[in-house]
């Protein structure tokens, strides 16, 4: 209500700068009081963190065990690629 009645008392009487600067049509931001201000502060909010701490046993632990499920992975590929081909070579001859 406050800011219709800002909008209507600046647009009736023009100054300088509104005439100098384009109004953006969606105009979004709303002043926060210092109340305002010390409710959201007292929220809990989690942030991104630091990231991974790459020094930590469980770290290292989890790295180690998806890097062996990998070689696990990359040694059944070959296997199974082998025997592909094994198995192609054999169709063939007979």
């Amino acid at each position: 209500m406050k800011k219709q009645q800002q909008q209507q008392s600046s647009s009736s009487q023009p100054n300088e700068s509104s005439e100098t600067k384009p109004e953006s049509k969606n105009k979004k931001y709303t002043p926060y009081t210092f109340s305002d201000f010390k409710k959201i502060q007292s929220q809990s909010v989690k942030l991104g963190g630091l990231g991974p701490d790459l020094e930590n046993i469980e770290v290292k632990k989890k790295k180690a065990d998806r890097e062996k499920v990998m070689e696990f992975a990359d040694k059944q590929k070959k296997e199974n690629f082998e025997k592909i081909q094994k198995l192609r070579i054999k169709s063939r001859i007979s």
